[in-house]
């Protein structure tokens, strides 16, 4: 079922590769870290005729059992070499979800010309902006979950995160309709094995501090050619104007938001979703 990439590091990468069809659609998973196991939707949903879908468990994720990379264009350099590895030819499309939106834009910045179309899935362009996005919503939340977040701050009890975390955040801006399956819950605990989401992140998902605030390519959008779905939802870390203020800045950019969608928009607003990415990449094989 699985294959693997040895990359430039020496990491071995594993990654899955299901249907025959003529447009080719690699995912890029999010965190960073999670495994590809959540992005099961993709590979069942969309018509196994007319696609070509490929995940891969990128440098640092628990899969590898390697190190984790430095910074953002080391992932980009990565997905190149991955790219280039599986020597795709045709038409080529590349779908990046929340950190793995970020890898794909850095790629599509240092490696343009390589990509047919992207897809933006709950993305963010800048450390900065995912930690302003996530200190807005939990500034709505109830007194009941700052209370326990002070604590935790007090203690640095890392349990007590991990509790707000589950109780608060999934259930409004992770997941907010439906539950974990074991898909998602396998990718979940696979992210908490390893380090690659601390570094970038920090210790502290209410209190972003990682190496994330050192990425911005914000001023950079207006370079990115590609044409390309962003894509978002209601109750999403992000606002619709941020989202739709992304697609305007890249050149060729539309936006598909759901009202029925938080952070994970292939298991909240499914059907909608995978149609939705279906359509734009079929478009853009006519």
């Amino acid at each position: 079922m699985y294959k693997y990439f040895s990359n430039r590091f020496g990491h071995n990468l594993r990654y899955k590769i299901i249907g025959h069809g003529d447009n080719q659609l690699l995912i890029v998973s999010g965190g960073p870290g999670l495994t590809l196991e959540y992005l099961k939707p993709f590979h069942d949903m969309l018509d196994k005729e007319q696609f070509t879908v490929i995940s891969y468990d990128y440098s640092g994720t628990a899969s590898t059992k390697s190190p984790y990379l430095s910074s953002i264009a080391d992932y980009a350099s990565e997905l190149n070499d991955f790219i280039d590895f599986l020597g795709l030819k045709g038409k080529l499309s590349i779908g990046g979800h929340s950190a793995g939106g970020a890898i794909l834009m850095q790629y599509l910045l240092d490696y343009s010309g390589k990509v047919d179309n992207a897809i933006l899935m709950n993305s963010f362009t800048s450390g900065h902006q995912i930690k302003e996005a996530v200190g807005h919503r939990i500034s709505s939340f109830p007194s009941d979950f700052h209370e326990k977040y002070k604590n935790f701050k007090v203690s640095k009890d890392s349990a007590l995160l991990d509790a707000a975390i589950a109780e608060y955040w999934f259930p409004r801006h992770l997941l907010k309709f439906g539950s974990i399956n074991e898909d998602l819950a396998i990718s979940l605990e696979n992210y908490a094995k390893v380090e690659v989401g601390s570094y970038y992140i920090g210790n502290d998902l209410f209190d972003i501090d990682g190496a994330f605030l050192d990425w911005d390519i914000d001023d950079r959008l207006s370079e990115i050619k590609t044409r390309t779905l962003v894509m978002s939802g209601e109750y999403d870390y992000f606002t619709k104007e941020e989202s739709l203020l992304l697609s305007t800045k890249v050149q060729n950019g539309q936006l598909w938001y759901s009202e029925q969608a938080s952070h994970m928009p292939m298991y909240e607003d499914q059907d909608n979703f995978m149609k939705s990415i279906s359509e734009f990449l079929l478009l853009s094989s006519e």
